[in-house]
């Protein structure tokens, strides 16, 4: 009974979390010539997309309690991040020189 109460909070969470920034920066494309709406709804949209970190930081102890930790620094530490978002688009256009398409 509590397993399934987790995930469905879990699951709420992320769901507002996503939803709540889509649904703002549709209605920000909606607003004419008001600054003010704008960066409201902007603001509003980068506020309740942290909602979803609620549902997204436990999904580490829910795959794999005990390498939690270690999974959680992967995928969070920046200079890691940086380094594989710098190396893809280079094997990208190396990948689509030997094809002949760059």
């Amino acid at each position: 009974m509590l397993q399934t109460f987790s995930l469905t909070v879990i699951a709420y969470y992320v769901f507002v979390g996503f939803i709540g920034p889509a649904i703002c920066l549709v209605v920000t494309g909606w607003i004419e010539c008001d600054a003010a709406g704008a960066v409201t709804m902007i603001v509003i949209a980068v506020g309740v997309s942290g909602i979803s970190m609620a549902g997204w930081a436990v999904n580490h102890l829910d795959l794999a309690p005990p390498f939690a930790g270690i999974s959680f620094f992967v995928v969070s530490v920046r200079p890691i991040n940086r380094q594989v978002s710098r190396q893809l688009p280079v094997a990208k256009k190396f990948r689509l020189s030997l094809r002949g398409f760059c």
